[in-house]
């Protein structure tokens, strides 16, 4: 789930009657008062996106691009089956490269051409969160041997922004009505409102050790206390 929150939106309403000078405008000779809102939902992920790659070695360059390619087609033909290119899905190369291999002598310093390797990477998006599970499997089944990663997005975030800036700008009015009210003044206009929506990110978590993995590592800093 995303948490979806709008960060600090502030509105400056413009007030009639009040005597505090040090509030006032001094454009128009109104008062101001700044109240701020906000607005946050979880929201569940509507689309993905798998990376996955087809790598292939060999000791010369044509027998290891010949393979890659029969197996990256093996793997594109398998997930086409999946895909639903009129919801939007959509699968393409992102990433292709043959580059040498080398071992390198650590005693003469010298280094060996041990062949080349050849990747293709295909780029799969979904506008169904759950398929990633599928569509790894059936391109593992395929040929590919490597799943480089699996990113779960909001299409639809714009729309849900402007839902929360709603409900953040609402919750803002009610609070500059109660102090209009107890101030004894009217609210007759809004002179300037800023908004900003944006996803929390989950704490960052250290790793915790097991008490036997925790006594095992190595101490720094100092010597032995007593």
């Amino acid at each position: 789930m995303r948490k979806i929150t709008i960060f600090s939106i502030v509105v400056i309403f413009l007030l009639a009657g009040t005597a505090f000078s040090e509030d006032r405008d001094m454009n128009d000779g109104r008062g101001t008062v700044a109240v701020s809102g906000g607005a946050s939902g979880h929201y569940p992920p509507d689309a993905a996106n798998v990376i996955l790659a087809v790598e292939t070695t060999d000791r010369t360059v044509g027998p290891a691009v010949k393979a890659n390619s029969e197996k990256a087609q093996a793997v594109t033909n398998a997930l086409k089956g999946i895909i639903n290119k009129d919801r939007g899905d959509t699968i393409k190369t992102s990433h292709y490269s043959v580059e040498p291999v080398y071992k390198y002598d650590r005693d003469g310093g010298e280094r060996k051409l041990l062949g080349y390797k050849v990747i293709n990477q295909v780029t799969i998006k979904v506008k169904d969160p759950a398929l990633p599970g599928t569509i790894i499997d059936t391109a593992i089944k395929s040929g590919a041997n490597r799943v480089d990663s699996v990113q779960f997005l909001l299409e639809e975030r714009e729309a849900i922004c402007n839902d929360l800036i709603r409900k953040a700008i609402a919750k803002a009015s009610e609070r500059a009505g109660v102090v209009a009210e107890s101030l004894n003044v009217k609210i007759t206009g809004i002179k300037h409102a800023s908004s900003e929506c944006g996803e929390e990110r989950p704490p960052y978590l250290r790793k915790a050790y097991a008490p036997e993995e925790a006594a095992s590592r190595p101490h720094r800093g100092g010597g032995d206390r007593s």
